[in-house]
């Protein structure tokens, strides 16, 4: 089902309309119908319908024998799937007009598109009427409007692709500059690639054989194309690579975006990622046209939101923009070479494709969920070419559990569970395939099972629809239903407006720490400096590797829209004796952005670049800049080590050496080192002097039991450390360190603070930070 979209063309011949009324000029009653024409089409483009249909009434009931007011209120109910009452106005005209070619036009999709949920025999009269209306368009000017493109619509939805593609070319060679053919052509092809050949009278035909036979008798370059994807779905990857590559050194009558788009898709499936994301970017990179953009877009919006929906490009560069936000906000390794989102996004693309692919009409009539339970997204209803399995597949990847009931008369069913993770809750969607109405492959969701029996392959994944099998009595089934629809509804509704990434079956994570810590540069610019941490143990597994590890790291930043503002990654080949990156039993790396926003999203990947192994973390950084003058003091860097040093190397910083501890924690047996910076102290007489008062407290104790019982013979053990000192100096800048030991003191949470007192100005200002110590 084509969704109609207001088209400006439309509106300007309705205005054309308004002036090819017979002026005259002076009686009052013609202005008052011009002026009531003009302010339809008006709100017509505020898509204001209801207001529209209210003047345009009252222009026909000022001139019911003029047919300019009838074509537009027609074309209103055309946009509101009104057919029935777009059908009337337009027949109104013919009985003054009947050679009025707008209404004829304009009929031909009223008929097709009505004939969609009628029985057959109706569709079947609606059809042949509507191909009556298009001839006779095309009989007075074959090239009115896009004749010939709509035409090929209904074709294709009676199942005649070859015609349908023979219409949309007649089209494209009539009117070129036309954009919509230019599209819809692809769309006809990719129907042909489906169901080209399907015969209920002989089901056993080789359908591959008769779509390649039949693009191979053609010598038009979409047919050489479409060959080319044919062997791709096919999987016959070498010879779909060579059309793919010839069409590409060649000069082409149709853009070469979906071509680009085809061959990332063949790349991943030939397991070259590299190669296949710098061909994605290629293409977004050589978009000329904006009608070009509804081809990227057709890959992507499986997984978009109701908000991306919302963009509007005035320009090339802006949907660039856009594209590259939206996959960096997707990406789990953002600081990477390559983006996995967009990697796993094509593989299930392909996947769909082949599983779930279900391009037929979907009515209310042949919708499981009969009492519209379910509420969606608007970009939900962008998608016409898979079941609501593949939508599920795209946006979520493979779930954790499949089950099925079979059992007489039960309608075909299949509910998938999503394990809960720590950044999406569990997930159940339920499919069926309408018992009486439902075409094979047309899953729909549905918020609860249709029959209790189905629950059995089911039960132990949430107590709802445990207690919706279990009931005893008709209330508690139906109290039992209630939530699970409830559930249902809250679930499905919000999980169609996201989407989650996941890994490879064979890839394991790595875990790792981050740390921060903010400073002014020498310039006085606010500076993030990013410290992680990853466990020797966790690198030199001995499955993965016994002595070495290559691995990358990379940090990005990006503003609250995802444009980039840093990236940086760094290869580390690591022995595991290495005394000058692991340290502590961690592998340390320190990254030091040369921007800072007061709001940004930060990645944070690593991964072993010699097995399936990595860690990525995402998250949003709030960090107020430091106010423009006045005392000032840095975050506390907590730290293994710290020393004078008078080199540069991953962890120098103003003339010293600090290691620093990503984990954030200390046994009692070892030295808690800190680093922070004070800036602005104030010059008298050429010195400075301030005082700095270090103050540690225990804040959550962390009891054992057998540590409870030791303690009511050794007493209570130190829970506060307080030490003050005062200093002098030379310069307005200091940065200072110092080392704790905390052996007296109990496990649990450390609150360590440090104030520091200008004594020249009087201004004091304070830093804090948090540790366990065990």
């Amino acid at each position: 089902m084509r969704q109609l979209k207001i088209s400006l063309w439309l509106i300007y011949i309705f205005a054309g309309l308004l002036y090819s009324v017979k002026p005259v000029c002076l009686h009052a009653a013609e202005d008052r119908y011009r002026n009531l024409l003009a302010e339809g089409s008006l709100y017509i483009k505020q898509r204001d319908f209801k207001q529209a249909e209210h003047v345009l009434k009252m222009a026909i009931e000022l001139a019911p024998e003029k047919s300019a007011a009838h074509l537009v209120l027609g074309y209103v109910k055309m946009l509101e799937n009104q057919w029935g009452d777009a059908k009337r106005q337009f027949d109104t005209v013919l009985e003054t007009d009947p050679d009025q070619i707008l209404a004829h036009y304009q009929l031909g999709i009223c008929d097709r598109e009505d004939g969609i949920a009628r029985d057959p025999v109706t569709r079947k009269i609606l059809w042949r009427n509507a191909r009556k209306h298009f001839r006779k368009v095309i009989q007075q000017d074959s090239s009115f409007m896009e004749v010939f493109n709509e035409y090929a619509h209904l074709e294709r939805y009676d199942s005649n692709y070859e015609k349908a593609i023979e219409l949309c070319l007649i089209q494209i060679r009539l009117r070129p500059h036309l954009t919509r053919p230019l599209i819809d052509i692809h769309e006809f092809y990719d129907y042909f690639l489906a169901h080209g050949g399907e015969s209920i009278l002989n089901p056993f035909k080789n359908i591959d054989q008769y779509q390649i036979e039949w693009l191979q008798k053609r010598s038009a370059k979409y047919d050489i194309y479409y060959l080319g994807d044919k062997y791709r779905q096919m999987e016959r990857f070498d010879a779909a690579d060579s059309i793919f590559r010839e069409l590409l050194a060649r000069d082409l009558p149709f853009t070469r975006i979906p071509l680009m788009l085809s061959r990332t898709r063949l790349l991943y499936q030939k397991n070259q990622p590299q190669e296949a994301e710098n061909l994605y970017w290629q293409t977004i990179e050589s978009i000329t046209a904006l009608y070009e953009i509804e081809f990227v877009f057709n890959d992507a919006k499986f997984i978009m939101s109701n908000d991306d929906l919302k963009v509007y490009f005035r320009n090339i560069l802006q949907m660039q923009q856009f594209y590259e936000r939206f996959w960096n906000a997707k990406n789990p390794l953002a600081g990477s070479g390559n983006n996995p989102r967009l990697e796993e996004h094509y593989r299930r693309l392909v996947y769909a494709e082949k599983h779930y692919r279900y391009d037929g009409f979907r009515l209310f009539a042949n919708d499981p969920d009969f009492q519209g339970v379910l509420t969606f997204p608007a970009i939900f209803y962008e998608n016409t070419k898979f079941n609501d399995k593949g939508l599920v597949y795209i946006r979520y990847g493979k779930p954790n559990e499949m089950a099925v009931q079979p059992g007489e008369f039960l309608a075909n069913n299949e509910s998938w569970l999503y394990n809960q993770t720590p950044h999406n809750p569990k997930m159940i969607f339920h499919f069926e395939v309408h018992k009486e109405g439902g075409a094979p492959g047309n899953w729909r969701l549905v918020s609860i099972p249709s029959d209790p029996r189905m629950i059995e392959s089911r039960l132990g994944w949430d107590s709802k629809l445990d207690r919706y099998y279990l009931a005893r009595s008709a209330l508690e089934r139906l109290n039992a239903i209630s939530e699970v629809q409830q559930t249902s509804r809250d679930i499905v509704h919000v999980a169609m407006n996201k989407e989650r990434h996941t890994w490879p079956g064979e890839t394991t994570m790595i875990p790792f720490h981050i740390s921060t810590a903010h400073f002014l540069d020498e310039d006085q610019q606010d500076r993030i400096e990013f410290y992680i941490g990853v466990s020797r143990s966790e690198l030199f597994k001995r499955d993965v590797a016994r002595d070495t590890c290559h691995l990358e790291t990379g940090l990005a930043l990006h503003d609250t829209l995802w444009n980039r503002l840093f990236k940086q990654t760094r290869e580390r080949q690591l022995e595991s004796n290495d005394t000058r990156l692991l340290a502590h039993d961690l592998f340390i790396e320190n990254f030091k952005p040369d921007v800072f926003k007061s709001k940004s999203m930060v990645a944070i990947h690593i991964k072993d670049l010699n097995a399936p192994r990595i860690g990525g973390y995402k998250f949003t950084l709030s960090a107020a800049p430091f106010p423009r003058s006045g005392l000032v003091v840095s975050d506390l860097v907590l730290s293994y080590k710290i020393e004078p040093w008078a080199t540069q190397d991953e962890f120098s910083r103003r003339g010293f050496r600090i290691v620093p501890n990503p984990m954030q924690a200390f046994s009692k047996n070892e030295l808690v080192h800190l680093y922070y910076e004070i800036y602005r102290l104030n010059l008298k007489n050429g010195r400075t002097r301030y005082k700095i008062n270090q103050t540690a407290t225990l804040i959550q104790p962390k009891w054992r039991i057998f540590g409870k019982f030791i303690n009511l013979f050794r007493g209570k053990k130190r829970q506060t450390l307080s030490i003050e000192s005062e200093r002098e100096g030379q310069a307005s800048f200091s940065n200072e360190y110092t080392a704790f030991d905390f052996s007296e003191f109990n496990s649990g949470k450390i609150k360590l603070t440090i104030k520091i007192t200008d004594l020249n100005s009087g201004q004091a200002t304070e830093s804090s930070t948090q540790f366990e110590l065990d």
